[in-house]
């Protein structure tokens, strides 16, 4: 294998890496927006006092990280050149 095929090897190697790291990352997104969206559901069905608001709360918080996890994922996309 020559220099070049090797260099063109490593550039491939790296690119399917970022590819499956991106991947990842947006399988824990879609997870995150399944969990606020049962926190939501919750809300709308409180078993006690305060629940709903409790419920509504997580239901923010974890979307808000399913953003951030998603902007993690394009953010390795645009470093890989995807």
């Amino acid at each position: 294998m020559t220099a070049t095929e090797q260099t063109a090897r490593d550039e491939r190697a790296r690119v399917a890496r970022a590819r499956l790291a991106a991947a990842e990352m947006r399988v824990r997104a879609a997870d995150q927006d399944r969990r606020a969206a049962a926190y939501t559901g919750q809300a709308s069905h409180p078993i006690y006092a305060g629940q709903a608001e409790h419920c509504l709360l997580e239901a923010a918080q974890v979307g808000a990280m399913a953003d951030v996890t998603r902007a993690r994922a394009d953010l390795i996309e645009a470093e890989a050149g995807l």
